[in-house]
């Protein structure tokens, strides 16, 4: 009887661990980008000089872009593109296996509001995208790292950065 108690015990155990180990084994964190941009930040000392620079090149440089709306991906350049613009309604083509996705570095994402999008994105089913490194939230209304953080599953190596902007 002690032994069964025992055994049941260390299963419940087993089972909280392995559940508990997975679920942080899926944690990430999103950064404001304001925060990034400002060297005395504690978010800044999350990335070096060159990561700051070529961010901010992605962001705010002209770059080939591509953009995703409307149920389709419009192209308006020849060279290869290192930026999809994404409306929410398209975020489903982003799984579909397009050779014009494999030179994308930095999805940006508009939002009117983080909770307003209530979808959630496997990064994992974006095969085609061998070079993303970053994607990018724009919300137009109130936002928190953990409002963005709950719209993206199974980041692996890509940082989310958010940003909090008011429409003109």
């Amino acid at each position: 009887m002690k032994t069964t108690t025992t055994s049941v015990m260390l299963v419940n155990f087993l089972m909280i661990f392995l559940i508990s180990f997975s679920a942080s084994a899926q944690k990430y964190q999103a950064y404001n980008l304001e925060q990034i941009m400002k060297p005395t930040t504690k978010s800044r000392t999350s990335f070096n000089t060159a990561q700051v620079e070529n961010i901010n090149a992605l962001i705010y440089d002209l770059n080939p872009t591509i953009f995703v709306e409307d149920q389709k991906v419009k192209s308006y350049d020849e060279k290869d593109p290192l930026i999809a613009r994404v409306k929410p309604d398209s975020w489903n083509l982003l799984s579909q296996d397009e050779e014009i996705f494999n030179s994308i570095e930095l999805i940006t994402l508009q939002l009117p509001q983080a909770n307003s999008f209530s979808q959630t994105l496997d990064l994992s089913g974006f095969k085609s995208f061998n070079n993303l490194k970053y994607i990018f939230v724009e919300c137009t209304g109130n936002c928190t790292a953990g409002q963005v953080e709950r719209i993206f599953r199974n980041v692996g190596e890509v940082t989310v950065l958010y940003v909090v902007s008011t429409p003109e």
